[in-house]
């Protein structure tokens, strides 16, 4: 019982973790790029398959660990 609790738990947090890391990278794309290039969120099944989706969730990752480390160096 134990185990799946703490599985259920690892699962919720991967699903909010990749989904900010989402969120931000698409944020920063459409910023950057002016909404020219951005992933489509409306179709995931296609998009999970699409190298944008990681390269979206790549550059969220990025930014969150930037910002972790200026977090970390300046407090």
């Amino acid at each position: 019982m134990q185990f799946l609790i703490e599985l259920f738990l690892w699962f919720l947090i991967e699903v909010v973790f990749w989904g900010i890391m989402l969120w931000t990278g698409k944020t920063i794309t459409s910023i950057l790029t002016l909404g020219t290039w951005g992933i489509s969120i409306a179709d995931r099944k296609k998009e999970k398959q699409n190298p944008k989706f990681m390269i979206t969730a790549t550059i969220g990752f990025l930014f969150w660990l930037g910002i972790g480390m200026a977090f970390i160096m300046f407090l």
